[in-house]
């Protein structure tokens, strides 16, 4: 595994906790940000209240703002991820092609634990309107 010497704090670390073409590591970075914060604490703030009129961040956060649908159905996928995590959820190959390295899909969100297995080109496909149908365009992952 390859090392790497911080310039700030004299550490040897893996590659993986330095940001790339950087020669300090990533927690001497969140320490350097977190003081300038502290010291131009008014600057920072005039800065972040600026952006907020930015017309392009105000479209950005408008689409991103969730829905109450799309909330439940994070919540959902969250128990999932929890129940995995905790082994009450076990995954299983993909119900297609057998792949093993599988997502969840939920084909009804009131039942959070009743998940079908896909691989990601699967997920994906079933996904895509013209492969709503499950018979059809899964069965092979050359697109038929």
């Amino acid at each position: 595994m390859k090392t790497k010497t911080c310039k700030r704090c004299s550490e040897t670390k893996i590659l993986d906790e330095f940001y790339a073409r950087r020669n300090v590591c990533k927690s001497c970075v969140h320490v350097q940000h977190h003081q300038y914060r502290l010291a131009h604490a008014e600057e920072c703030r005039a800065y972040e209240k600026s952006r907020l009129h930015n017309p392009n961040r105000k479209l950005a956060r408008k689409k991103n703002r969730c829905t109450a649908e799309q909330k439940r159905k994070d919540l959902v996928r969250q128990k999932a991820q929890w129940a995995i995590k905790t082994g009450r959820l076990i995954p299983q190959p993909c119900r297609v092609c057998g792949e093993v390295k599988v997502e969840a899909h939920h084909r009804d969100y009131s039942k959070p634990f009743e998940v079908e297995w896909l691989c990601s080109l699967h997920h994906r496909r079933l996904h895509h309107s013209k492969y709503f149908d499950l018979g059809v365009g899964l069965a092979s992952p050359s697109g038929g």
